[in-house]
């Protein structure tokens, strides 16, 4: 019985669909103002060319935002891709 079958990898592609979004979307959420702060630095500093372009409370208003949508997406896959046909 080889371990390594085509079947297996699809459903470790499918756990890292479902869960890679959910790690994202708690790390958005539950990140420090400072590290909020290094990463608007960076995306302002990317998209702008200066670091402070974008206000840090509506940074962080949207930084939720996408962390939920992400959570909700890695929740939405998990069931969709995982469970839905073993229940």
């Amino acid at each position: 019985m080889e371990l390594l079958t085509l079947s297996f990898i699809i459903l470790i592609l499918k756990i890292t669909l479902s869960i890679l979004p959910l790690i994202f979307g708690f790390f958005l959420i539950t990140s420090s103002n400072q590290t909020k702060r290094k990463i608007r630095g960076k995306v302002c500093s990317r998209l702008f060319g200066i670091n402070n372009a974008i206000p840090l409370h509506k940074f962080s208003r949207f930084l939720y935002v996408v962390g939920g949508l992400s959570i909700l997406f890695g929740l939405m896959a998990g069931w969709y891709l995982v469970l839905r046909n073993f229940v």
